[in-house]
């Protein structure tokens, strides 16, 4: 399955589940205001993370840390 999506494509894996390409921004001020604006583009992000987590992997939690 294919969507057009309005942050881009969308797809699903073997395992039907979503891959998008992501965005990351910043937080700064304007004109004494919280503003956001984008700083980049990860594409293709799947349930892994890019093989951060898997099945061998605990589940994230308040005091996990990935090292």
């Amino acid at each position: 399955m294919k969507l057009a999506t309005p942050y881009g494509p969308l797809h699903l894996d073997k395992n039907r589940q979503a891959v998008i390409n992501v965005f990351y921004g910043q937080l700064f001020t304007k004109a004494g205001k919280l503003a956001t604006k984008t700083v980049g583009e990860i594409p293709g992000v799947d349930q892994t993370f890019g093989g951060t987590f898997s099945t061998k992997t605990p589940p994230p939690d308040a005091t996990s840390r990935n090292a």
